[in-house]
């Protein structure tokens, strides 16, 4: 198989598991609370990404890649900052989820790539005409799919938006050093350090009983292994044969396989108007990640 159709197979796999994995949030929600939920997951995906790392060190050496040497410090100083970005999202997502459509709430976390490049501008990196544009798309899109009669945005809808800022602002914070930590050492801290922000919260206010967390296991165990562990493991290797542009649009499917799972397995259905908000967020990430005329496409 060209080595191109593999790498474009294995990140639509990969938009796929995250996709469904607001199906397995959703049912796990049905159990567990979103801090004990955020924090078994964290706990599960940490455990999982440890032999993940040594898999894909095997990986780069049977390509005959030379191991780049990281400092360990800026690595675990990065982990950390990002563990924290990670948690708020992934809480705010949860509990978005907990009162909102699979599908909705997949198009709304999406909203992070037409905020990345925003929120960028901060670090000295500037916006285009059509990252402004995108952003106007996405304005609109988002009030097809939040905005009810009287112009009003439910509860569940905020915390989506919020969630996907802070999923914006961890990725703008891990951009300004990617070249300089291990990725996946880093995402092992990250998963460490999500989980550990809300044990103690989720242990006070959640008492999460043991048949509870054992109801909600496979949905648990999806989020964990699948959608953070080897969804994050096979992301790396399928991006490593493409234009860093097509893949992240071949990513960014995750909404849509969100809309397809929340249809299939929980019978969610949307209005005519929240499918052309639908539409229209696609529209806008999509535009937000096709690079600037006169700028050379990444080999």
């Amino acid at each position: 198989m060209n080595r191109q159709i593999r790498c474009t197979l294995i990140l639509f796999t990969t938009a796929a598991i995250w996709g469904f994995a607001y199906v397995a949030q959703k049912l796990a929600l049905g159990s567990v609370g979103p801090l004990t939920l955020n924090t078994l997951r964290g706990g599960i995906a940490f455990l999982f990404l440890i032999p993940c790392h040594r898999f894909l060190k095997w990986f780069d050496r049977k390509k005959g890649k030379v191991s780049k040497e990281y400092n360990n410090r800026t690595t675990i100083t990065a982990g950390i900052r990002s563990g924290i970005f990670l948690c708020l999202a992934s809480v705010l997502q949860a509990y978005g989820i907990a009162g909102s459509e699979v599908g909705k709430a997949g198009f709304l976390t999406t909203l992070y790539i037409v905020l990345v490049p925003i929120f960028s501008i901060f670090i000295g990196k500037k916006c285009g005409a059509k990252v402004w544009l995108s952003v106007v798309l996405a304005m609109i899109g988002t009030y097809f799919l939040c905005v009810k009669t009287g112009f009003q945005i439910e509860r569940s809808d905020l915390l989506l938006i919020l969630c996907a800022v802070f999923f914006a602002l961890d990725i703008v914070s891990i951009g300004t050093i990617c070249d300089q930590v291990d990725s996946v050492k880093m995402s092992i801290i990250q998963f460490m350090v999500s989980s550990a922000c809300t044990l103690i919260p989720a242990i006070l206010l959640e008492h999460s009983s043991y048949i509870q967390i054992w109801n909600a296991l496979p949905a648990i165990l999806y989020s964990g292994v699948l959608s953070c562990g080897v969804g994050y493991t096979i992301e790396i290797i399928g991006q490593d044969g493409l234009n860093p542009t097509v893949a992240s649009l071949i990513l960014s499917f995750e909404s849509v396989f969100s809309l397809l799972a929340g249809w299939l397995f929980l019978k969610e259905y949307m209005s005519i108007k929240e499918l052309t908000g639908c539409l229209i967020v696609v529209a806008a990430v999509v535009l937000a990640q096709l690079p600037e005329k006169g700028h050379a496409k990444a080999a």
